[in-house]
């Protein structure tokens, strides 16, 4: 597995994970995408960019924890998301977060929620997802969990993008513990390549999806 054709990110100063995720996701060419961790919508541009150019039917569902209210792009469907973590553990990582805007409602419309999928196979005519970016929270136990669903919510011969790794931070550790020893994971490390270095990214792909 390897992303040949390097695909420079126009709205990319330095080189950096978004030039990874575009030039995935025009490679890859997938039409149904999710994306763990919308932030400032920064990478649900990229994505948005994407299906302007290059697959006009694409759609892409964004969650985290706080709702952000700047996107409007009808191939976008954004959903609130339970925290893995308390308040206190979650700012470490998200400085701008405060207290009153993260959720952890237990009616949220979560992405396991049924009648969240029925609306999205309604819809879509899918629930399986052929490329999935996670950029959430970056400790160990919220990324092994979002890995995890991803896992479940990938269709046959999807693809899934790690941000920041290699890095110092948790995310970094489970992939070289959990993920990279496994067979049945190709990873690619875009760091093996001159061109992307810096980039900080791990494109997986499972040789086998969990039924």
């Amino acid at each position: 597995m390897q992303i040949k054709k390097q695909n420079k990110y126009p709205m990319a100063c330095l080189r950096d994970y978004r030039d990874a995720l575009y030039s995935c996701l025009v490679q890859l060419n997938p039409q149904f995408c999710m994306e763990i961790g919308t932030h400032i919508g920064a990478t649900t541009e990229i994505f948005c960019d994407y299906f302007d150019n290059f697959r006009k039917d694409g759609f892409l569902v964004t969650g985290d924890v706080k709702e952000y209210k700047k996107i409007n792009n009808p191939r976008v469907r954004q959903i609130l998301v339970k925290s893995h973590l308390p308040y206190e553990e979650l700012k470490k990582n998200h400085d701008l977060l405060e207290e009153k805007d993260v959720n952890y409602s237990e009616n949220s419309q979560y992405i396991n929620d049924i009648l969240f999928w029925q609306q999205l196979q309604k819809t879509c005519k899918t629930d399986k997802f052929q490329f999935i970016f996670i950029d959430g929270d970056h400790t160990r136990n919220s990324v092994e969990k979002d890995f995890n669903l991803s896992l479940n919510l990938l269709a046959e011969d999807g693809y899934i993008l790690l941000d920041d790794v290699p890095s110092n931070l948790e995310c970094s550790e489970f992939y070289y513990d959990s993920i990279k020893p496994k067979k049945e994971f190709e990873c690619y490390e875009f760091e093996d390549e001159e061109w992307y270095k810096g980039v900080g990214a791990i494109l997986i792909k499972p040789t086998k999806i969990p039924n």
